[in-house]
């Protein structure tokens, strides 16, 4: 899945694998994305953040596939509930 679906969903928390993305980084023209549970809420990801991150590194969203750093796995699909945005990766 393209980096541009965080277009739509600017304002949502970042979730991969029901697990907070609390940071990230450009790897192998992916966008890995580190997750894992963390008690601070300030530290969460939303959409915004992350395409601001692209337009600093000046790349387009839809140039990037998604990657959940934990498991080395691209995301494959997304749900949305409760003001998140949860990437699913196999």
């Amino acid at each position: 899945m393209k980096s541009s679906i965080l277009e739509n969903f600017k304002t949502l928390y970042i979730y991969v694998n029901n697990k907070p993305v609390w940071d990230y980084k450009i790897y192998n023209n992916k966008l890995c994305l580190i997750a894992y549970n963390i008690e601070n809420e300030l530290e969460q990801v939303n959409g915004e953040e992350l395409l601001s991150y692209l337009v600093q590194e000046e790349i387009l969203p839809n140039e990037l596939d998604l990657l959940d750093e934990e498991t080395s796995s691209l995301v494959t699909s997304y749900k949305v509930e409760n003001n998140t945005l949860n990437l699913i990766s196999v």
